[in-house]
């Protein structure tokens, strides 16, 4: 009795494909479509927010680590996604996982986990005692605004300027044997309204870390080394952020690659997954199903009519033959363009720079792909054209 062969479909192209092997796949994808489809997903740039990506595969595994994450709304989340980027096995003695413990000390910390009962009351109480002074100044302050506003709009701006107001006095505040004035409060208040994404939250915990550190450091140092690093954070254009002041740092030497470049593209690429439009044309995840399936439908017969001697598919790329015999090899490029999605390369390993038309660049990937395909196969037509083919085979 001859044992059934069991079938599957290509997600990509719908085509029967055979049971895979590769355990590692999230996708059921035939040998045309796979380096594309997952090129899409695991897109690599050049350069993003002025990093260049010098290691490419480095990158793609750290897209597919951080597929799963969205952006952090709160600090929970923030835990969870650090959680995830010093993750191990066995918790050794390692630089990550120092790193890992800090972080898991300072969240147990901000939820006044940390010590005996007393020392957890005091706590409470004191950054409820720094809460109700930001929150009298803050009210101060919006109901100065306020009144300058209607001063304003009544022509009296020049007025509203000069104005000294006496709802603001100057004095000063003591925590815990540390000394803070109101007008530190105010620029700390005023940081707080000009960084996007910074909650009151942030400022209460960052004068709660200087109260609690004994090194003699002055608040407004510590305020402009935080509005250094929010200001950075605003480039990466992430909603929220951190309440927590050490979160902030750590996702600042974690960006900057201080602990390795490892944990810095595990970063760089969860922001990049953020940021990057997805085109339907282009991206697998963002596909119009029936327009994709048919374009690479579309590709493979193609190929097919070619014939084996003409075209072929080879694991990862497509091969070509022309009609001058000389062989080209197309697949995905690692840093593509908007005209060029894709690696011509010929029998010894020389680049072909083909562009697609300027109009076509909106059509499936797949359909530009027919166009780059035929172009090779009849490579002495379309010389007079593509002199990019003529000059390959001089070389």
């Amino acid at each position: 009795m001859k044992k059934q062969i069991l079938e599957e479909k290509c997600e990509s192209c719908d085509t029967k494909i055979p049971p895979l092997k590769d355990g590692n796949s999230k996708f059921n994808l035939c040998q045309l479509c796979k380096p594309w489809v997952l090129n899409s997903i695991y897109e690599v740039p050049e350069e993003f927010i002025g990093f260049s990506i010098t290691e490419p595969e480095l990158f793609k595994i750290s897209l597919r680590l951080m597929e799963h994450f969205d952006k952090p709304t709160n600090d929970e989340e923030w835990y969870a996604y650090f959680c995830h980027i010093h993750q191990k096995k066995k918790m050794e003695i390692t630089l990550d996982s120092h790193l890992f413990l800090k972080i898991k000390s300072d969240y147990s910390r901000r939820n006044f986990e940390d010590g005996d009962v007393l020392t957890q009351c005091n706590q409470i109480l004191l950054f409820s005692q720094i809460k109700e002074i930001l929150d009298v100044h803050s009210t101060k302050l919006r109901a100065i605004e306020e009144e300058k506003l209607r001063l304003i709009e009544r022509g009296w701006k020049n007025y509203a300027d000069r104005l000294i107001w006496d709802e603001i006095k100057p004095n000063s505040y003591e925590l815990e044997g540390k000394i803070i004035t109101t007008e530190e409060i105010i620029s700390i208040i005023e940081m707080t309204y000009s960084i996007s994404g910074m909650s009151q939250t942030f400022s209460q915990w960052m004068i709660f870390d200087w109260v609690m550190n004994s090194e003699e450091r002055p608040i407004l140092e510590v305020l402009a080394y935080f509005r250094e690093l929010a200001e950075i954070f605003q480039e990466c254009k992430i909603v929220k952020m951190p309440d927590s002041p050490v979160f902030l740092e750590h996702f600042f030497d974690l960006f900057c690659g201080s602990f390795g470049q490892n944990l810095q593209y595990l970063i760089l690429a969860s922001l990049y997954k953020w940021q990057r439009a997805l085109r339907p044309s282009h991206h697998f995840l963002v596909r119009h199903p029936d327009v994709w399936r048919r374009s690479f439908q579309l590709l493979r017969n193609i190929i097919e009519t070619l014939g084996p001697e003409k075209a072929k598919i080879s694991k990862g790329k497509i091969s070509i033959t022309g009609v001058l015999g000389h062989n080209y090899f197309i697949k995905p490029n690692v840093f593509k363009s908007e005209l060029q999605h894709w690696l011509v390369t010929t029998s010894n390993d020389r680049h072909i720079c083909i562009d697609i038309l300027e109009e076509h660049k909106k059509l499936p990937i797949a359909d530009q792909l027919c166009s780059v395909v035929l172009s090779l196969a009849n490579d002495w037509v379309v010389a007079h054209e593509i002199t990019t083919i003529v000059r390959s085979w001089s070389e």
